[in-house]
């Protein structure tokens, strides 16, 4: 029995620091993919805030919306009619003059006025 056959010392080498390096290559993606699995916890909880902060936008505006509609008064009147004795309501009116009033700080836009099946 001879000696201890080492065989080619440089491939040796290389072996062992291929090993090396797919260890740490490894340890390189475990780590990536949990900064990929963190970034994306960090994603969806964002996802949630900007949805309830959408929702609470959308709230402001429907109470925006609503507290301006509490603000426009109406006044209509009817030319030309006559009241009826039986029901009390108007009978032929020639026509009907409507006036609003925006008492809120916000402008109208779109106003339709209709009476039962009477459009304007």
């Amino acid at each position: 029995m001879g000696g201890i056959d080492w065989g080619d010392v440089p491939t040796w080498i290389a072996g062992a620091f291929a090993a090396a390096a797919a260890y740490y290559a490894r340890g390189t993606l475990r780590s990536q993919q949990q900064q990929i699995d963190e970034q994306r916890g960090f994603i969806a909880e964002q996802a949630a805030n900007l949805r309830l902060e959408r929702e609470e936008l959308r709230a402001q505006l429907a109470e925006r919306r609503a507290t301006q509609a509490r603000k426009i008064r109406l006044d209509v009147t009817a030319t030309g009619a006559e009241l009826s004795d039986e029901t009390g309501e108007l009978i032929n009116p020639d026509r009907w003059l409507v006036v609003v009033r925006n008492e809120s700080e916000a402008p109208i836009y779109d106003i339709t006025a209709q009476f039962g099946d009477l459009a304007p």
